[in-house]
């Protein structure tokens, strides 16, 4: 087992940073098993641990741990005696955290947190943050290492599939343009030795020629490589962004449930990254290599010993590069996961604008909430900085000794008659040419390390599998089912360790009937609502529709056969029939108008300029609270469903407007499903659900509810 020893009491474990604020423990025992050589996808890891939206406790971890053969043991230790305990080990933090302890040297304490990278605190900082419990990790007998390192470079070779043509053209033109660089090396030569030394000016006006002929030529190459280049990077970035989102689109509803709008945004900017890296130092690299041969081979030709000289120098600044790849990669993660809270942060705030507003708290958002994490992004971007910036400076550093070496040696090779002043600048500028083609690829691997982190977040989606709906064919025409809904023995939670939301669920719907679902808030309607939509997958129990099961049924047949409408309106900017076909073009304008027409909206929308044409601002911001409802509802309608699911689809509505809008349905014979907090409007439905804790107690109509004086009575008498 290829364990990394210690040095100086510090053990150092692969930095895995956390996707998302509940994942910490999940990443501290996936950066401890690939410290002893297991190496695990950190989303893999999570779904092994069932990590719920609370995130993942001590025992879980302990329990997860010991299915993959390592002895875990949890203690209860005090600062002094975290000292004597063996790295690496994972400690609780500010008690809602772990991280990974490498150990302790001079006073100071290393650690590996999965949110901010490795860092070097203090004991003071350790008595802020340490909870007072660790967990002690080392192989079993029967453990096994599993898997490799993943490579980044082998990752952004697939991603770079399918353009090789282009970079062989690219390839060619760098090729093509070490012919105005060789050019200028014998022009120099020849102007030294020639005219200069042997004063023979009969080559003045060739050279001249010969050099503009050369700067022409090198400049037509420069523009075609680019303009390929250009190419290249468009092609990249719309395939690789499209097929990303494409992907991010189809993922379960849990996924995003589990991240935020920030964060997601901030994967779409990696995208850019990686198709800047693709598209530039990447497709070039196999160019400059290609031109530094050229150019070594001529300085071999011109000196030998120059040339080896040139050589050590070089291996020794990528030597370098290569050294220092973990802690430009470490420093770049850190600095996009501060990035992506920060985001997260910067959108909650946009949606809750009106809140922030209405009750003074913008200056305590921005103090309390944004600004920390605003500081936290800046330091991790300075640290970066700081690093890229070090980094930076040994190259060319490198490059100037080189320079300095070459000269020295060269003009000993001169005194001693082995070599004329002209080679020895010709050799200078092929050394210059040699230099900048291998500096590109120093580059490229600089920017490897970077694209890492780049690559994690990247992976941390188009690595998810898609719902299983999607893998369903569709059929070229989408059936209607009819409105029969039956659900048998439902049982629903997020995760294996995390508590039933749902038990026992069993009720049936008949083709127009209304059903209303009532309960306290958390009883668990509208997880039941998700799932009757395909959004969330129940762990038993059947549902069917007509005489389908859900399970079975296509994205297309069952858009088509249930809608609904729930209490977060979203309207997307545009024009107000695009809002209700959701840009369907198949759809007939008649059709559009008769659901506007029993949303009750038809009205207010023939009376804007441009009618149906008329613009929607973003989120419906040029709309009242009701008309926003009613177009949501009108948007439900445009595919006449057989099953319509109404989450609190009329609180913003006046009586009279939704009893006309209630009529309209009952005209249009949908099933319904009712929830609503505001039981007047539920009075009629010809059946009550009441739920409670996740448990169906009561059904009946009103008055037999009522006559019960149980669950449904105390909801009617406490409004």
């Amino acid at each position: 087992m290829n364990i990394p020893l210690l040095k100086n009491g510090i053990v150092r474990t692969p930095v895995v940073m956390q996707m998302q604020a509940t994942e910490c423990g999940a990443a501290c025992l996936t950066s401890i098993l690939a410290h002893f050589g297991y190496w695990i996808e950190l989303r893999e890891l999570s779904q092994k641990m069932a990590i719920n939206r609370d995130g993942a406790n001590l025992l879980q971890i302990k329990s997860t741990a010991l299915t993959f053969n390592l002895k875990a043991q949890g203690k209860m230790a005090t600062k002094r005696q975290l000292r004597k305990l063996k790295p690496p080990f994972i400690a609780h933090w500010d008690k809602n955290h772990f991280v990974v302890v490498e150990g302790f040297h001079r006073g100071k304490i290393h650690i590996n947190n999965p949110a901010v990278g490795r860092q070097v605190i203090s004991t003071d900082e350790l008595d802020r943050h340490y909870s007072g419990i660790c967990l002690m990790l080392e192989p079993d007998t029967d453990f096994e290492p599993h898997g490799k390192k993943p490579s980044s470079t082998r990752q952004l070779l697939a991603l770079f599939q399918g353009n090789q043509q282009t970079a062989l053209i690219i390839a060619g033109y760098a090729l093509l343009m070490t012919i105005p660089g060789l050019t200028l090396a014998a022009a120099l030569k020849s102007f030294v030795d020639d005219i200069l030394i042997q004063q023979t000016n009969t080559w003045i006006l060739p050279l001249i020629l010969l050099l503009v002929l050369a700067a022409v030529l090198n400049a037509i190459f420069i523009y075609q490589q680019n303009r390929y280049l250009l190419k290249l990077e468009t092609k990249l970035t719309a395939r690789i962004s499209g097929n990303f989102f494409m992907h991010l689109m189809k993922l379960p509803m849990q996924y995003f449930n589990q991240r935020s709008a920030g964060d997601l945004m901030s994967r779409l900017a990696s995208c850019h990254n990686i198709s800047a890296l693709l598209a530039g130092p990447f497709s070039l690299a196999f160019a400059h290599m290609i031109s530094a041969a050229v150019y070594a081979a001529v300085m071999f030709s011109m000196d030998v010993k120059l040339t080896l000289a040139a050589l050590a120098i070089t291996f020794l600044n990528i030597a370098l590069v290569w050294s220092t790849q973990n802690l430009r990669s470490e420093k770049s993660a850190a600095m996009l996961s501060h990035q992506a809270t920060l985001a997260g942060v910067s959108v909650s705030a946009l949606h809750a604008a009106e809140t922030l507003k209405a009750t003074g708290s913008e200056s305590d958002f921005i103090t309390h909430q944004w600004m920390r994490e605003e500081i936290q992004a800046i330091n991790a971007s300075q640290i970066m900085g700081r690093t890229s910036q070090y980094l930076n400076t040994a190259p060319g550093l490198a490059h100037t000794i080189s320079i300095a070496c070459i000269l020295g040696f060269g003009s000993a090779l001169i005194i001693g008659s082995n070599l004329s002043i002209g080679i020895l600048l010709g050799f200078q500028t092929l050394m210059g040419q040699f230099a900048n083609s291998i500096q590109s690829v120093i580059s490229l691997s600089a920017g490897i390390q970077q694209s890492t982190a780049d690559l994690q977040r990247f992976n941390d989606v188009t690595e998810v599998d898609i719902d299983t709906r999607n893998h369903i064919p569709e059929p070229t025409t989408p059936d209607r089912l009819s409105g029969t809904l039956n659900v048998d023995q439902l049982a629903f939670r997020y995760t294996e360790n995390s508590p039933w939301v749902l038990q026992n669920i069993h009720f049936s719907v008949a083709p127009g009937e209304r059903v209303a679902l009532v309960g306290g808030s958390g009883s668990g309607k509208s997880t039941l609502a998700r799932i009757l939509l395909g959004l969330e997958q129940p762990d038993r129990g059947c549902i069917t529709i007509g005489d389908r099961n859900l399970a079975d049924i296509d994205n297309a047949t069952l858009s088509a056969s249930i809608a609904s409408v729930d209490q977060d309106i979203f309207l997307f900017e545009g024009s107000i029939s695009n809002n209700l076909t959701l840009w369907d073009s198949s759809l007939p304008m008649q059709t559009v108008i008769q659901a506007a027409k029993d949303a009750c909206i038809h009205d207010d929308i023939i009376r804007r300029p441009g009618g149906y044409q008329a613009h929607i601002a973003e989120r419906g911001a040029n709309f009242s609270g009701g008309q926003c409802q009613r177009l949501e509802i009108a948007r439900a309608l445009t595919r006449n469903p057989s099953v319509l699911i109404l989450d609190e689809a009329t609180a913003a509505l006046d009586a009279l407007t939704e009893r006309r809008i209630d009529n309209n349905l009952r005209k249009r014979a949908i099933s319904c499903l009712i929830i609503a907090h505001r039981l007047s409007t539920i009075k009629d439905c010809d059946q009550i659900l009441v739920l409670d804790n996740g448990t169906l107690v009561e059904r009946g109509s009103h008055d037999q509810l009522m006559a019960l004086n149980g669950h449904y009575a105390a909801l009617v008498k406490s409004q």
